[in-house]
């Protein structure tokens, strides 16, 4: 009866020690499942938080620098502001004291070094005594726009302003009096515009 009782008893120990067994490794099986979950969870939102730093750079830097865009862009003139930019330059004309007309302006197609950008050919013509003539020249190369002066032909004795429209000089005179202190200058130049 012992020996039956102890067979009874180790076989019941041994069912509950495979029964507790089996539901560790089950236990660990779960467990180890919810770690990968936990870790793939961990990465993915590690993930996105670099992903959102990065965003959150990226807009701080364009934040930053919209300063910067503003002034690079205003070195270009844009299509709708051409007519601005003339009179700008009429505008020079007039601070530097010389008579002033654009004899011509004229698209001269893309630009090969600045990608979308088209150059815009103009030959200006200002006549007065040296100093002014000198002055308008100083600011046409100082404008705050790219800028490429082609040629530059300074003639003392200047001559009438030929206007080929029949338009009145700024001073509203048919054609200005030349006295031999009066210089002209034709000026060509090419400033770049957006397409």
């Amino acid at each position: 009866m012992k020996l039956g009782f102890l067979k009874k008893n180790t076989l019941i120990l041994v069912l509950v020690a495979t029964a507790l067994f089996a539901f560790y490794g089950w236990l660990f099986y779960i467990v180890k499942e919810k770690n990968i979950k936990l870790s793939q969870a961990s990465v993915n939102l590690e993930t996105e938080q670099k992903q959102g730093a990065s965003t959150q750079s990226i807009e701080k830097i364009f934040d930053e620098s919209q300063e910067e865009i503003d002034l690079v862009e205003a070195y270009f003139v844009e299509k709708g502001s051409i007519v601005d930019f003339i009179e700008y330059l009429e505008g020079l004309g007039v601070r530097s004291g010389v008579e002033f007309r654009i004899q011509s302006v004229d698209e001269t197609g893309d630009n090969k070094t600045y990608p979308n950008k088209e150059n815009l050919s103009f030959k200006v013509l200002a006549q007065g005594d040296w100093s002014a003539v000198f002055t308008f020249l100083s600011a046409l190369e100082n404008v705050p726009y790219r800028i490429h002066i082609t040629s530059v032909d300074l003639k003392k004795g200047g001559g009438d302003i030929k206007l080929s429209s029949g338009v009145l000089p700024i001073s509203g005179q048919a054609s200005p009096v030349v006295s031999k202190n009066t210089w002209r200058g034709d000026f060509s130049f090419e400033v770049l515009t957006f397409k």
